[in-house]
C-alpha cells in the first residue's frame, strides 16, 4: 500500500512541475525549496518503516479507503459536480499565483 499512495504522490508531483513548466514559472529555483525539504522526507520514510509494524494493514487499508472516497466527495460537492474552476492556485514559492486553466463546464 505504501508504494501505491507513493506511486500516486510521485505522479501528482510529476504533473505539477509539467504545468509549472507550461505556465512559464522557473522549474529550477524550486529545486532548492524540494533539497531543503528532503531531511523531513527522509524522516517521515524512516518513520512510516517504524509504524508500520504496529499498524494493522486492514484496518488502516480501509481508513485511506474511505478518506479517499470522503475526500473525493467534498471536493466535488464544493465544485458543484463535473463543473471545474477557470483558474487554479499553485504555490510558486514568491507569494502565490495562479494558472489560468481551461473550464469543464
Amino acid at each position: 500500500m505504501q508504494a501505491t499512495i507513493a506511486l500516486c504522490f510521485l505522479i501528482g508531483e510529476l504533473i505539477s512541475i509539467v504545468w509549472l513548466g507550461v505556465a512559464g514559472h522557473p522549474i529550477v529555483s524550486q529545486i532548492g525549496e524540494a533539497v531543503r525539504f528532503a531531511p523531513a522526507l527522509l524522516l517521515g520514510a524512516v518513520l512510516s518503516k517504524v509504524a508500520d509494524r504496529y499498524l494493522n494493514d486492514a484496518a488502516l487499508r480501509r481508513f485511506v479507503l474511505l478518506f479517499a472516497a470522503v475526500s473525493s466527495y467534498v471536493l466535488i460537492a464544493r465544485g458543484g459536480g463535473a463543473r471545474a474552476s477557470s483558474s487554479v492556485a499553485i504555490w510558486t514559492g514568491d507569494g502565490g499565483g495562479t494558472i489560468n486553466c481551461p473550464s469543464f463546464r
